[in-house]
Order: structure tokens, then sequence, then C-alpha cells
């Protein structure tokens, strides 16, 4: 069962809201020497390095970053990378990883938590294609996360021990602290700084501002209704050419374009954790006919909703 947020969201909330992980694979990593994980295109991947040091180096070669311990990662657009112990080191798939093959007989240098999703599983988010491809804090540069790094230990105890509910209960808090990283990244911990990605004209700074912020949170909550240029300017108390040319230089998108994809995402949402019916999700997502909601969902998608609905069940 889905829950509904009740009461208004501020613009950030609004943000997280739409961010649904369906399933979080989670790998609680003890690592020896010489050892590497590969990781393909279109996983969204976190990493906590709990202790010992490692590397972290895009397939591209445009960054190497070395981990240690308390730092925090996250690779949010899915770019293919390698997580290693030295850039030599022979490496592993990621879909073939077995922890006492990287292990072996070596001491354990390195512990890692490392949990990932595959971005086909959300259909494509606003937030996550704004970030950068990597994301680097410390704990201890944020007060915040290190009073929820506590939740690791009961994410790790809820892995070995393997109760019932473990993998629903782990995947949950697991979230909380992704979006916590998220949250200290977009907002710059606890004063902001120079290089807080806000400072940039860029989507992140949309949630931000004071006219557009707010029209961003209603488009997110309130998608049933039939919005139009003209009722999203009046939300923004500006002009039909003033907002259109506000949200373009803020967004980077239409308004329109940008509450089309809102609404897929809803929809995306939906097909995976109801069993409504495809003209009932249509109305939901501000749609007056389910063959119009069809056609759009596929255009985007490139799947009809029955077909994501199916394969999406299929791969959680």
């Amino acid at each position: 069962m889905i829950q509904e947020q009740s009461g208004p969201l501020d613009p950030l909330s609004a943000t997280f809201w739409r961010l649904r992980v369906p399933h979080w694979n989670i790998h609680e990593l003890r690592l020896g020497v010489a050892w590497g994980i590969e990781v393909p295109a279109g996983r969204a991947c976190f990493y906590i390095v709990r202790t010992g040091t490692c590397q972290l180096v895009l397939n591209d070669g445009s960054q190497r970053i070395e981990l240690k311990a308390g730092d925090l990662a996250v690779i949010p657009q899915g770019t293919p990378h390698r997580l290693c112990d030295q850039l030599d080191s022979p490496v592993v798939m990621l879909d073939d990883l077995r922890i006492e093959i990287l292990a072996e007989t070596a001491p354990t240098a390195t512990s890692v938590v490392m949990a990932h999703f595959s971005l086909d599983t959300i259909a494509g988010n606003s937030l996550l294609e704004s970030l950068p491809p990597v994301i680097r804090l410390n704990q201890q540069s944020y007060h915040n996360l290190q009073k929820l790094a506590k939740l690791l230990d009961v994410v790790t105890d809820e892995q070995t021990t393997n109760k019932a509910g473990a993998s629903v209960i782990s995947g949950h808090l697991l979230h909380v602290l992704f979006l916590a990283t998220l949250r200290a990244f977009i907002i710059g911990g606890e004063s902001g700084g120079e290089n807080n990605p806000m400072n940039d004209a860029s989507w992140l700074r949309a949630i931000m501002d004071p006219a557009i912020g707010p029209v961003v949170t209603v488009m997110h909550t309130e998608l049933e209704k039939p919005w139009t240029v003209e009722s999203l300017a009046k939300q923004a108390r500006m002009s039909r050419t003033r907002f259109l040319e506000s949200f373009r230089d803020v967004i980077g998108q239409p308004p329109l374009q940008y509450l089309t994809e809102c609404r897929m995402q809803r929809a995306c949402e939906l097909l995976r954790e109801t069993d409504f019916g495809v003209k009932k999700i249509a109305g939901l997502v501000g749609y007056k006919s389910g063959t119009s909601f069809s056609i759009a969902f596929k255009r985007l998608s490139k799947h009809t909703p029955i077909a994501f609905r199916r394969s999406s069940r299929e791969n959680s």
C-alpha cells in the first residue's frame, strides 16, 4: 500500500518523496588485498566506507577518488566505474560478486557497505540527473550524518542475522542514509559553501527558488489537476511570459515538459506498487483517458504501462 503525505511539503521534501527506490541491493564488503569490483552503467550506487581505504575510479578516466573511513560516495547517474584497492588489482563484475572471493585469506583491511539499484526501476528522476557523476562527503563534516551513521549498525545487523523482514527494513534504513547524504550535498552542510551546487543556475536551484520552488512542489503533489501554463503562472504570481522565461531559466526546460516527467514518474510508482488499472492511474496523474496516458507513457519510457509493470515486478 502507498502512503500519501498529508499537508504541504517543502520543495526538497517533495523532491525526495518522488525519489522512491523499489529495491536496494546491499552488500557488506570485508576486503583484503588485490581486489576490485567493476560496476556497469545503469546502476546508481551508494558506498559507505567503515574502515580502511579504497579507490573509486570512473571508467572514462575523468575521476579517481580515494575513499577513507567515514566517507560516503554516491554514483547517482549510473556512470560505469570501479571500486578497488589498487588500479592494477584484478576485478570481478558486480553481478558476479562473491564476498568470499574478494576477502580470500588476507586480513581484512577495508570494510565497505555497498548499495545499488537499477535506474531502469525508477524511469528517470530529475534530481539524480542533475547531480554530478560522483558525490563524496565525509560524515565528520556533517553533524546530521554523524548521528544517522548509527543506522548503519542496524542495517548491518539486519543483513547478517537475516531476520524475517530484514530485506525491507534494511532497504528503508539505507534509503534514509542515502537521502540524508543527498540533502547534505545539496544544501552544503551546516552553513553552505562555495562548492554548494545550489549556487549554480541549474535544476537544483529550483527547489529553493522563492517563486519557482512552490510551483515545482505543487507539480509533484497535485499531479491530477489539469495544469496549464496560465494556472501554473498564477501559482508563481507571475505573468505567463515571465513565468515561462523564469521556469526555463531555473529548470532548463518548459513547465509542461517538466510536468509530464513528474506525471510519468508517479505513474511508474503506481504501476510498480499497486494493482490499479491503467485508466485509474491515468486519472491520478492528470490524464482524461487511459489511451492518452498510455501514448504519453510509451513515448517517454519506450514501454507500455502493462509491459513496464510486468518488467519492474520481475526485476524486483
